[in-house]
């Protein structure tokens, strides 16, 4: 059976998106003018823009550099000269999404961890994921173009897709609208007659824009489709709700965010499994992480996660 969390989904396609290596003229995406720091450690041009570049980091014609950034570095705008605007609200021209973009991860498994945080004063919450965790380890998540992938014609519209998780080699096929980051399907890397490939019909709605506090959306969807080669079909309810806000604190630094809680119920014939999700959405930065339960967890807010993911340097 697939395994597919919730919003590990979503996480892996709502990218904190950087540039791996050290001599590069981007780390992530906060850094380039444009808002999408390539795989090659490249500026991607501002829109409107015919080249890239070290001065593309600076912008077009629009404000100069907004607040420092978590690690202390300061952050250029986007090419709307919206990004960390500080308003609580997250719109979709402050995420970059899209294909041929890298982040970095560290994953730990099986480890313990607050979901609830420690709520602060002014009813917000701070939650602290930035100590090493059992099986604690660093994972580059790339999204990939879904042009010449064998299965390209399955998904029309699809704009990219990536690994779901490090237990399986499986891809999420998402769509990146002005609304909403869909998950059209799953897929294995290579195709053969053990391949899987599932579609959701309607697509499931991983997030929405803008996100805010009290936000809430669901998806009822029908799977079909093979999984290891064998045809099957069943339900998933999807339901997400922007829950909190308050600050992460990552290896990579601490940001303010929202928190979006998914619950899944999954359903197949009279077996139903339950999986929570929470992840954690930044200004300019996107999805900064993630913790998944195990499954049918019965409390809203639990101390032992399957995985958690959080942004690191």
């Amino acid at each position: 059976m697939v395994r597919c969390y919730p919003l590990t989904d979503a996480v892996i396609a709502c990218l904190f998106l950087a540039c791996s290596a050290h001599e590069r003229e981007c780390r992530v995406s906060a850094d380039c003018a444009s808002g999408a720091c390539r795989i090659d450690g490249t500026c991607a041009p501002p829109a409107g823009s015919s080249g890239g570049g070290p001065d593309a980091r600076r912008g077009l014609d629009g404000p100069g550099p907004l607040d420092a950034g978590p690690d202390g570095r300061t952050l250029p705008p986007d090419a709307a000269g919206a990004c960390t605007n500080h308003d609580g609200l997250i719109e979709r021209r402050e995420v970059s999404l899209g294909p041929d973009l890298r982040a970095p991860y560290k994953v730990g498994l099986g480890a313990t961890i607050s979901t609830a945080g420690q709520r602060q004063a002014d009813g917000s919450r701070r939650w602290d994921l930035s100590a090493m965790l059992p099986g604690d380890q660093r994972i580059e998540t790339v999204t990939i173009a879904p042009t010449g992938q064998w299965f390209a014609g399955r998904y029309p519209g699809a704009t990219y897709a990536t690994r779901l998780s490090e237990t399986q080699d499986l891809l999420g096929v998402f769509q990146v609208g002005d609304q909403a980051l869909l998950l059209l399907g799953v897929v294995s890397p290579v195709e053969g007659p053990a391949a899987t490939e599932i579609h959701y019909a309607p697509p499931v709605v991983v997030l929405q824009f803008p996100l805010r506090g009290g936000a809430h959306w669901t998806t009822s969807t029908m799977v079909t489709g093979r999984i290891l080669g064998a045809t099957l079909f069943y339900n998933e309810a999807y339901d997400s709700l922007v829950d909190a806000s308050g600050i992460l604190a990552t290896p990579y630094g601490e940001f303010p965010v929202l928190r979006v809680r998914t619950v899944l119920q999954r359903t197949i014939g009279l077996q139903v499994t339950t999986i929570r999700t929470f992840t954690f959405e930044g200004e300019c930065y996107g999805t900064v992480g993630l913790v998944a339960s195990r499954d049918n967890e019965p409390l809203e807010e639990f101390t032992v996660a399957s995985e958690v993911r959080r942004l690191t340097p």
